[in-house]
């Protein structure tokens, strides 16, 4: 979806049909977030049917119970920021949400995951939860970019 959201967004703004392009995003969003959504859905209500199939470890099924549900929740905020990537990317602005990105992992990601899992011993909870905020700020942070609305002057 969010392959195809770029492509629409370039070829509106080709097409100087910027109100077709924001539309195509506004689209591209909905379905990503049935989509992911969905699958999200899916890993909250029945991870103890989808981990049997990867282990047969009590243990690694107890633990996986919680990740998979909060995966399953991250998916609705994922589904925005990774569709608005591409957003940005059909529009000719790949630098920004690539610095965001690197800026985040380096230093929000690595950092806070081995803070949080090491220095806090919060052991694998604490790196999935430091995920799950990077995922929401990189969301946070490409919808303000989106709204902000100066991808809408770039010539493609």
């Amino acid at each position: 979806v969010g392959q195809a959201c770029s492509t629409l967004v370039s070829k509106h703004m080709g097409e100087d049909r910027i109100d077709k392009a924001e539309s195509s995003i506004k689209e591209s969003i909905r379905l990503s977030e049935y989509i992911m959504g969905t699958m999200g859905m899916i890993f909250i209500l029945f991870p103890e049917y989808i981990l049997p199939i990867f282990t047969n470890d009590p243990e690694v099924i107890k633990i996986g119970v919680l990740i998979l549900r909060l995966v399953g929740a991250i998916q609705f905020i994922d589904a925005i920021g990774f569709t608005l990537w591409f957003a940005l990317s059909g529009a000719g602005d790949t630098f920004y949400p690539a610095v965001v990105e690197s800026v985040l992992v380096w230093f929000f990601l690595i950092p806070f995951s081995y803070l949080t899992g090491i220095y806090f011993n919060a052991g694998y909870l604490g790196p999935w939860l430091v995920l799950s905020a990077h995922i929401f700020l990189f969301a946070v942070i490409m919808v303000w970019k989106v709204a902000q609305g100066d991808w809408k002057h770039i010539k493609v």
